[in-house]
């Protein structure tokens, strides 16, 4: 994803905010590729408990693709996904 376009962070916390605690979301080199297409491409980032995460971007930027496998719909081509410490 590149271009003007991609993660957007606003922070909402509703008390202190554990620092002990894993994040609850990695995303470590994220790519995937239909065919040749690629959809997304090499794609990090990680939330923290209580951290509240955007996926901005136009038409075709990945932002479906990305939510899709971290629903554990679709797999990486390549890369990581944990969520709550569990890989997808």
């Amino acid at each position: 994803m590149g271009g003007g376009h991609g993660v957007a962070r606003v922070p909402f916390t509703l008390g202190p905010q554990p620092s002990a605690l894993c994040p609850m979301i990695v995303v470590g080199s994220f790519t995937k590729l239909y065919g040749e297409l690629v959809a997304v491409e090499n794609l990090s980032f990680t939330v923290a408990p209580r951290e509240v995460l955007g996926l901005v971007g136009p038409n075709g930027a990945g932002k479906t693709t990305t939510l899709r496998a971290l629903a554990g719909i679709i797999a990486p081509t390549r890369g990581r996904i944990a969520i709550a410490g569990h890989e997808l």
